[in-house]
């Protein structure tokens, strides 16, 4: 048989072959592998394809037939794996075997000799194959090689002069052609698979994008301009999941509809704003707040491509209110509400210009801020401040600037307001510091100013000469409201108790009466009667129900009481008026035996004053109804006195009051 008839009927059989082709295209195993009955059912497709091929053989001598058996099932053996390939290899084998003839049992070893290189192949470089896929042509055509050479040894099972008459024939056809089509099959069967890869993915890319598209809490709209021009002819080609929950919109009904139309709140500054870039294609951002919703919308305009515009709504309400926070608290004070130093620069910056002359700048200092934080609390002293912010502003106008520039400082920027207008504003807010009314403390604020009414002027001049101005009148008026403030404290304890009233009252009486006794200068008989009124002043920042307590105090309650002495001496050491009795009030708790608080000293290391305040309030404290205890008689009360000379009391002291009572 000449080599281009053999050729021929060998191009016949390899054109079945492409049937396995057709069927991996159209039918794509890998998507099923993985399923028994699918590999089954391929592996009878390879079987029947495999036996169309042998039923048309080319013969070589009776009972010797030539085939492209070989290719189906090395083939399949790589690509398709054991379950298809044996069932495929044992129809293929069986059929052989029935046809009969001399080469029957040579074609039954070549049909396991191709399929066992295919699945080892599968098992070595399969994997390879599909990601090097540079490099598959080489391994290709050395599989195909080592397939085709055992399939020449495979004759030798037959005589041996039969079997190199069939090599002599086959020999060629079949380490050229054979080699040739099982590569072109295998690059085929590669390429079917490459594209059901990129579908695979691209399918889950797709699938990816859409799932993103839809569950990403922006709002995004893709638009399609008809004319190149965003008025009235912008219309909605489509809408993610988050922008028709935003607007309320379905697919059905508003695709392809106008979106002013639809959306008649988005104002004309976005439709002017789409028309502007829509013949340049530029990206924009832009922010927006929408009254539908009363949010704040970060709005992205970007191209698709030029017919279409896409519009991405991110909100943007929780970060902008955010910054609006972050911007007041940076340019107001915490306390008081009003502006603070950082944004007053600012300000004078911006309004030392000429067309605000004159301008005016007024400093206001709160008089005895720290003598109220030390006496009564930080608390009160803020109460201060910011009854002394509202006052000044609610004097103010629109145009004017009022900042808390110092811990008790404040100071107001007056546009267009002259000399004349700026005094006027300091006896309106002077005025209106008279009606403020606080419970433990008085409203006092020391002001000064200047005016500044030609460019030239130096405006921290104009900061320099207010202050100067308010500091000659500080130091009167803070000595004036320490007073007032000390008068304020006794009425708001009064008023907490009335019993506290009446002790302090007796015990001044007490104590005018032992001065007078000792034969003191007027002066001193004054003072003494005065610090007995003031000796429990530091209880003003005792809890009411505790000087009030109609039963036996706590232990807890104890020691807050046990502090009033050195609050008392805080409050009235603050006050120039009566500093000089803070010392007597703060030691009259000491003991002549050194017992006492809160400093314990003893004998004559305490002053007169004291060791006097002392007897005046233990003795009234015997001699008064309380509600836990009755009041003890002038005769019990003495008589305890004269028991305790010498350890709580003074003895002389002790011996001239009881002759006194």
């Amino acid at each position: 048989m000449s080599f281009i008839g053999l050729s021929i009927g060998l191009v016949y059989n390899i054109a079945l072959l492409f049937m396995l082709a057709l069927i991996y295209v159209f039918i794509p195993y890998g998507k099923f592998e993985y399923r028994k009955a699918v590999k089954w059912v391929f592996g009878v497709l390879i079987g029947l394809i495999g036996i169309a091929i042998m039923i048309n053989p080319t013969v070589i001598r009776p009972g010797i037939q030539f085939d492209a058996r070989s290719i189906v099932l090395c083939t399949a053996g790589l690509f398709f794996g054991t379950v298809s390939t044996v069932i495929a290899a044992v129809m293929m084998a069986t059929t052989r075997l029935l046809m009969g003839g001399q080469g029957a049992i040579a074609g039954v070893l070549v049909i396991i000799t191709s399929s066992a290189t295919g699945l080892i192949a599968r098992l070595l470089i399969f994997e390879k194959l599909l990601k090097e896929k540079q490099k598959r042509p080489p391994k290709l055509i050395v599989f195909s090689i080592i397939v085709h050479l055992l399939y020449l040894v495979d004759l030798f099972v037959m005589p041996f002069d039969t079997a190199i008459y069939t090599f002599m024939q086959i020999a060629l056809p079949l380490m050229t052609v054979f080699p040739a089509g099982t590569v072109v099959l295998s690059m085929i069967l590669l390429y079917a698979m490459d594209v059901e890869e990129t579908k695979n993915k691209l399918s889950v890319s797709e699938s990816n994008y859409r799932m993103l598209y839809d569950s990403m809490s922006q709002g995004l709209v893709v638009l399609q301009s008809t004319t190149g021009h965003a008025d009235n002819n912008l219309f909605i080609k489509g809408f993610n999941a988050s922008f028709s929950k935003l607007f309320n919109l379905s697919k059905p009904k508003h695709l392809d509809a106008r979106i002013d139309e639809v959306l008649p709140q988005i104002n004309d500054s976005w439709i002017k704003t789409f028309n502007e870039i829509i013949p340049t294609c530029e990206p924009v951002h832009f922010d927006n707040y929408l009254e539908i919703n009363q949010k704040f919308y970060s709005v992205h305009c970007f191209y698709p491509d030029s017919k279409h515009l896409a519009v991405l709504l991110t909100d943007v309400t929780d970060k902008k209110r955010t910054e609006d926070e972050l911007r007041y608290l940076s340019y107001h004070d915490q306390l008081t509400g009003i502006y603070n130093r950082r944004y007053f620069d600012d300000a004078v910056s911006k309004l030392d210009t000429e067309e605000n002359l004159p301008i005016t700048i007024v400093m206001a200092d709160l008089n005895g801020l720290k003598f109220v934080n030390d006496s009564l609390g930080h608390a009160v002293g803020d109460e201060l401040l910011i009854a002394a912010a509202e006052t000044i502003s609610g004097e103010c106008g629109e145009q004017d600037v009022v900042a808390r520039t110092g811990g008790d400082e404040f100071a107001i920027i007056l546009p267009h307001t002259n000399e004349v207008q700026a005094a006027a504003f300091v006896r309106r807010v002077e005025k209106a510091i008279l009606t403020k009314r606080l419970k433990l403390a008085q409203l006092s604020i020391s002001f000064g100013y200047d005016t500044k009414v030609k460019v030239e002027e130096n405006f921290l001049e104009m900061l320099t000469n207010a202050e100067d101005y308010l500091y000659k009148h500080k130091v009167y008026e803070s000595a004036s409201m320490h007073s007032k403030t000390v008068e304020v404290i006794m009425n708001a304890l009064f008023e907490k108790s009335h019993r506290e009233l009446q002790h302090s009252k007796r015990v001044s009486t007490y104590c005018e009466m032992l001065a007078n006794a000792l034969k003191m200068e007027r002066d001193d008989v004054n003072q003494i009667k005065t610090a007995g009124l003031l000796h429990d002043i530091g209880k003003i920042g005792i809890e009411e129900s505790i000087l009030n307590n109609k039963g036996g105090l706590t232990p807890h309650e104890w020691e807050e009481i046990k502090k009033h002495p050195e609050s008392s001496w805080r409050i009235l050491a603050a006050s120039d008026e009566f500093s000089y009795l803070a010392e007597f009030v703060k030691e009259h708790h000491e003991r002549w035996d050194g017992k006492g608080y809160p400093m314990g000293l003893k004998g004559e290391e305490i002053t007169l004053e004291a060791r006097i305040i002392s007897l005046a309030d233990a003795f009234d404290a015997m001699t008064s109804e309380r509600t836990y205890k009755k009041a003890m008689s002038y005769k019990a009360a003495k008589k305890e006195i004269i028991k305790c000379k010498g350890t709580q009391f003074d003895p002389k002291l002790a011996d001239l009051f009881i002759t006194l009572i």
